[in-house]
């Protein structure tokens, strides 16, 4: 990498702040959970018509440290699953436990199938994670098969040609860095 290339980046770093859910990250898991809660609210409330999740079997896909899922939990929901790769939960499990909400996490199988029955799932909320499947045919299928007739699934993404798509301006603080 050439001097003026670096020089560049360096600037770029210097002029785009740092996002506060990274900060929190790197500081202690309980603030980055307490973003991530913060973080499906503003996800829920993206989805005004379609997140009546009293009662329902909400399944968290791409849930990452769960955050999202216990807010979703905290909605009134009959159940909320999280399922991401292996992760620990430890940190949100005590969390929603202090709070008796109805939460479970799971983890992806190894093939990307989804641990659950079929038609067991009433909504599938979904938050920034469709830009790093590798199959999204395959997991588009084991969502569909999972989900109950007249289920929903509600999705939002950074297609990954955007500012945030990468998400490496979370570590770098240079939009636009892939």
């Amino acid at each position: 990498m050439g001097k003026a290339t670096q020089r560049l980046i360096l600037w770029l770093n210097r002029s785009y702040k740092t996002p506060e859910w990274f900060d929190a990250v790197n500081r202690s898991e309980a603030e980055a959970l307490e973003l991530s809660i913060r973080s499906g609210e503003v996800v829920y409330s993206q989805f005004r018509g379609y997140n009546d999740f009293r009662g329902k079997v909400i399944l968290d896909y791409g849930c990452g440290i769960g955050g999202k899922t216990i807010y979703y939990a905290a909605q009134g929901a009959k159940l909320a699953v999280g399922v991401d790769f292996q992760r620990n939960h430890d940190v949100a499990l005590k969390y929603a436990k202090a709070r008796n909400l109805p939460l479970q996490y799971i983890y992806l199988r190894e093939d990307g199938s989804i641990d659950l029955g079929n038609e067991t799932v009433d909504v599938i909320i979904s938050s920034s994670v469709f830009e790093h499947l590798t199959d999204t045919e395959y997991s588009l299928r084991e969502m569909k098969r999972v989900l109950r007739p007249g289920g929903f699934l509600l999705n939002r993404w950074n297609p990954y040609r955007t500012r945030y798509g990468s998400h490496l301006n979370a570590v770098l603080g240079v939009p636009f860095v892939h």
